[in-house]
């Protein structure tokens, strides 16, 4: 979907933002993996693909994600 991840220590939180027209999503070395995996699919949730760019098993698992309650 055009993002690049990141992962870094710090004292911040997993998200993602825009850079000089790079999407970048930067996940927290710190955090544990369950934190890891919840930031990132709610920042896949909030994202709205091209679904024309995506396979179709890349676009069956968006869908599977759109559709999850984690919490």
């Amino acid at each position: 979907m055009g993002f690049k991840v990141r992962y870094e220590k710090g004292n911040f939180k997993t998200g993602s933002c825009l850079l000089e027209h790079n999407k970048i999503i930067v996940v927290n070395k710190f955090s544990n993996l369950e934190g890891k995996i919840a930031a990132l699919v709610g920042l896949v949730k909030q994202t709205n693909p091209d679904e024309n760019t995506l396979d179709e098993k890349q676009r069956q698992f968006f869908h599977s994600l759109q559709q999850t309650k984690l919490f």
